[in-house]
């Protein structure tokens, strides 16, 4: 599972939990981590689990994107920490791990 903790304008914004194998990121009512981009309508980014980790593709072909402030191609794979910087939003990658109970010892008889 992936969080992305979405910034706008350096401020918080949104977090988008991921759990699945393949979401698409923009605006209007057919995506699913929805963001307020004036002017642009539809898919931004596709985010797809994949062996490595997940990797964010390009949807909108004039929106340049960058990976910790470096210019990306067209698909990238995204890892823990990541940044990904977009019109006015960063958005931060973070993989959660399976919470694990910790045992309790028993009380001494």
């Amino acid at each position: 599972m992936a969080k992305f903790i979405v910034l706008k304008n350096g401020m918080d914004h949104k977090v988008f939990n991921f759990d699945g194998n393949i979401a698409r990121v923009g605006s209007g009512s057919t995506v699913d981590f929805q963001l307020e981009t004036a002017g642009i309508e539809g898919d931004l980014f596709f985010i797809a689990k994949t062996p490595s980790g997940y990797e964010i593709e390009r949807r909108a072909r004039d929106l340049p994107f960058t990976i910790n402030g470096v210019a990306a191609a067209d698909r990238t794979i995204i890892g823990e920490g990541d940044k990904v910087g977009f019109l006015d939003y960063i958005m931060i990658v973070k993989y959660q791990q399976q919470e694990q109970s910790i045992p309790v010892p028993a009380a001494p008889p």
